[in-house]
């Protein structure tokens, strides 16, 4: 029906004064009373810094205690402190959520962080899983971690969480074998089937120490076909002496063989999802392994919509303040992996140490701003390229190169003819109580050691868990001996409280 207006000017008046009222109404309908819901995405581009909300209520997050020469809880070890002092040293803001969360609690934030969940912790509420929906359906990010074979019930805790995102959650251990393994064993694998997509943005190999299967339909990073999804032994009412829930680790003929996805992205409305099957990767030690340090920046930019304006700026980050950078130099695709190898021959117990005093790094790249380079033989300098590499990090002043060799071998032959202007030299801290040793100095300043023992392998050198027992303390105080004469630093007191307990996830 048309509405009539006459040129009265009463009627204009009224018809005026009605439209004006109608219009107030409206207005302070919305000024004053509740906000209407917006579901425009959050405007990330112009707020600096990003912010990172991690849960703290639901999982054990344990974000703000790093590795310690005296830290030897296996959940803070393998915690992601290391990775949000990362974001923090690029200027993120990263903090955790201690109780339910809430729209309020989620204002101002460009992801949320959920490790990985335990039955002990509070289960999420039907409200909260409103909430973190609205989130990432309005332009959030949301990072969740879930690992191996319902390890911590995590997948009876995940749930509704995952089926409101039409997650698909597994209960097998991602298995490989030879050469996509980190060492003995077919838990510890290296994935390097990466899919391209701005959450793997220069990712070549990826790390997981016993993790888990991640929704096919979202992968990004995926195993091998040679892999398979190790199915857990869970008793009747999940009665055990550990809630690890394992399998045999062996393929049988029920269990599906790969490749798999270990990592998955997606959208979600205007948001975005990542998922990783495993907490480990992340953790203080896998976290410097290989390119899991650059998968984290590149998944929480491509979550947080970060303006990337250096592809590896993860990958050759500096080290921690109070930490020094130390390289342990892994020969590259298809040679052996020695310091993520925890079998008897490894040197994953050494690694894993290392870390606890230094900013440690195992890698292939070119890590030339160490102050220390680690090699795990002598083998590497059968390549010529690798020689090379080696001599141009030496050439720098103040810098030390260690030979870890486990049998005595010819140094003669070894080592002297790319270095006939170096003279043989004896430092304080090196002793007996090291092994057979041999140590050079280049003109510049740069030293080459070469210990030529098996105190450094898995079977000698105590592992990260466990206080440093009575006969090995002589071993590990030479070493911190000889890392302070050649520079390395280290935090004396790496938690923010005396007893970490105090620390209640924050």
């Amino acid at each position: 029906m048309a509405l009539r207006i006459t040129s009265t000017p009463f009627v204009i008046a009224r018809w005026a004064i009605s439209m004006g009222l109608i219009l107030f109404w409206v207005g302070t309908s919305i000024g004053l009373g509740e906000e209407p819901i917006d579901d425009a995405p959050p405007d990330t581009t112009s707020r600096r810094p990003p912010k990172v909300l991690a849960d703290a209520y639901h999982a054990h997050t344990w974000m703000d205690t790093l590795p310690g020469p005296d830290v030897n809880n296996y959940h803070l070890l393998h915690g992601p402190a290391r990775a949000f002092s990362s974001l923090r040293q690029q200027g993120w803001e990263c903090e955790a959520q201690l109780g339910p969360w809430t729209d309020d609690s989620l204002r101002d934030v460009d992801v949320v962080y959920i490790n990985l969940v335990s039955a002990d912790l509070p289960p999420f509420r039907p409200e909260e899983i409103d909430v973190i929906e609205r989130f990432v359906s309005r332009g959030g990010g949301l990072f969740l971690i879930v690992d191996h074979s319902n390890c911590y019930y995590h997948n009876h805790v995940l749930g509704n969480l995952a089926e409101r995102f039409d997650l698909k959650l597994h209960q097998e251990t991602l298995c490989d074998r030879t050469p996509h393994t980190a060492g003995e064993g077919n838990a510890w694998i290296v994935l390097s089937d990466i899919r391209p997509h701005p959450a793997t943005r220069s990712v070549q190999h990826f790390v997981m120490l016993s993790g888990g299967i991640v929704d096919t339909r979202m992968g990004v990073i995926y195993s091998s076909p040679d892999s398979w999804g190790d199915a857990a032994r869970i008793p009747p009412y999940g009665e055990s002496n550990g809630p690890g829930f394992y399998g045999d680790f062996q393929k049988q003929p029920a269990e599906v063989s790969g490749p798999h996805a270990a990592v998955g992205a997606k959208e979600w409305g205007k948001g975005r999802i990542v998922v990783v099957g495993d907490q480990n990767a992340f953790g203080a030690f896998a976290f410097n392994y290989l390119d899991n340090r650059q998968l984290w920046f590149s998944t929480m930019e491509w979550l947080a919509r970060q303006e990337v304006v250096n592809s590896t700026a993860g990958q050759f980050q500096g080290a921690l303040p109070g930490s020094s950078l130390v390289w342990c130099r892994e020969a590259g695709s298809g040679s052996p992996l020695r310091f993520a190898d925890g079998g008897k021959n490894g040197l994953y117990h050494f690694y894993a140490w290392l870390n606890k005093i230094a900013d440690a790094r195992g890698t292939h790249r070119n890590l030339k701003e160490a102050k220390m380079l680690f090699l795990a033989d002598e083998q590497v300098f059968q390549s010529r390229e690798a020689t090379r590499e080696i001599l141009e990090y030496l050439r720098q002043p103040e810098r030390t190169v260690v030979i870890l060799g486990k049998t005595r071998s010819s140094s003669e032959r070894t080592v002297a003819p790319p270095w006939l202007d170096w003279r043989p030299i004896s430092l304080p801290s090196l002793n007996e109580r090291l092994g057979a040793h041999q140590a050079w100095e280049h003109p510049s300043g740069s030293k080459l050691v070469w210990f030529q023992s098996d105190n450094f392998l898995n079977t000698n050198f105590p592992a990260p868990e466990i206080p440093v027992p009575l006969l090995s303390q002589p071993i590990v105080e030479s070493l911190m001996k000889f890392f302070a004469e050649q520079g390395i630093e280290w935090g004396r007191d790496s938690s923010a409280s005396s007893n970490w307990l105090d620390e209640l996830d924050r």
